[in-house]
């Protein structure tokens, strides 16, 4: 298989999870595949980004090395699905002191950001507060920014945001 020529055929389950496979535990696929996922061509990006997730899914140990890639590209403009896949992985994993910091300004970015859609700002608001957990001075600033996206937030936004809020109450009482 070519994943440029998969990549370049119209998006389909199918061929992100025959990217998924052809992958598989190969570091210099995924490392041509992530290239494509970092790139400049948008819709190479989609799909890559969409086959990324596939892995992910499938053993979110493949994508550990990739951690610092995934940060990178939420400061980015790219096409929604990268950001919304990238957070979307993000949030699953165990993301490194070293870079936290430029994970929660990219993500409290994307938090406030309107035009932002509600997947990536979901998974953004999980980012934080899995880095929250880590390093609990920042809990005050999220609760800030979440009391003030709820009022304005979809359904699925107004659930993970008040499930993280009442952890962060729980986060303050036992500091106390």
């Amino acid at each position: 298989m070519d994943i440029e020529t998969n990549l370049q055929q119209p998006q389909s389950k199918t061929d992100a999870l025959a990217i998924r496979d052809y992958v598989g535990r190969n570091p210099e696929r995924m490392a041509e595949l992530m290239g494509y996922f970092l790139g400049p061509d948008q819709k190479m990006a989609q799909k890559a980004a969409w086959a990324f997730m596939h892995i992910a899914d499938a053993n979110l140990d493949l994508v550990r090395p990739y951690t610092a890639d995934l940060v990178y590209v939420l400061g980015k403009e790219v096409h929604v699905a990268v950001h919304r896949n990238g957070a979307r992985i993000l949030a699953e994993l165990d993301i490194p002191e070293e870079l936290m910091g430029i994970a929660a300004d990219h993500c409290f970015r994307l938090l406030m950001d309107p035009k932002v859609t509600v997947a990536v700002r979901v998974h953004a608001m999980t980012i934080l507060w899995q880095i929250c957990k880590k390093e609990p001075d920042l809990a005050p600033e999220l609760k800030l920014v979440l009391e003030d996206q709820l009022p304005h937030g979809s359904a699925g936004f107004k659930n993970r945001g008040q499930k993280i809020l009442k952890a962060i109450q729980k986060m303050e009482r036992e500091r106390d």
